[in-house]
């Protein structure tokens, strides 16, 4: 009797072998076979713009990830940042000196090495408002716009939809304009408060 039970183990062991050799062959051992998504070994990297430094209070933050899709998690006290900390979401503000630390998260990958900026803020004397070579008004022709700043190394932002510029718009070159349209810019400098902004609308007809 004991040795008819072992005969029938090794029967049924015997058969589930040979069907699993026949899924093989043609290919269906693959369905069985539990699949999903595998960490890549190269994690994405959050960065700063602007990188660490002094700035004019207040100073516009970004954080930027080279992997799209990457949630981005900070703090600004300095404590190591994890999901039930801050989304990032927008540009972030600061208005004092501050220690930015933030990682990367995304399905699938696996998360970032958490990195850090510090960014010291002065409150030193108003850096220059910015000049435009053309004044608000209307123009029957294709105008060229020339702005600058009095203000030694003074680096100026500007934007063309109406909307406030930081350091996170263009940098200033010359603005060639042909449809009407309202400019603002900003001014920085390093040791000085950003700024007043300056705004010119040109209507062109």
């Amino acid at each position: 009797m004991r040795l008819s039970v072992v005969a029938l183990r090794m029967k049924t062991f015997t058969a589930g072998a040979l069907m699993l050799a026949a899924l093989a062959t043609t290919g269906c051992v693959a369905n069985l076979i539990p699949t999903g998504p595998t960490p890549n070994t190269s994690a994405p990297v959050v960065g700063f713009d602007p990188p660490d430094g002094t700035y004019s209070m207040p100073a516009t933050v970004g954080l930027v990830c080279n992997n799209p899709g990457a949630s981005i998690y900070y703090t600004l006290d300095s404590v190591t940042p994890n999901p039930t900390y801050l989304l990032y979401t927008a540009p972030l503000v600061l208005s004092n000196t501050s220690i930015v630390k933030a990682y990367a998260s995304k399905i699938g990958w696996e998360d970032s090495a958490t990195t850090f900026a510090r960014y010291v803020l002065t409150t030193t004397s108003q850096a220059a408002a910015p000049v435009f070579s053309l004044t608000n008004g209307s123009y029957n022709l294709f105008r060229s716009v020339f702005i600058t700043c009095a203000t030694p190394g003074a680096t100026i932002y500007y934007t063309q939809d109406g909307s406030t510029p930081t350091v996170l718009s263009a940098t200033y070159q010359p603005i060639a304009v042909s449809t009407s349209r309202t400019i603002k810019a900003i001014a920085y400098a390093t040791n000085w408060a950003a700024s007043v902004v300056v705004t010119a609308t040109y209507t062109i007809f």
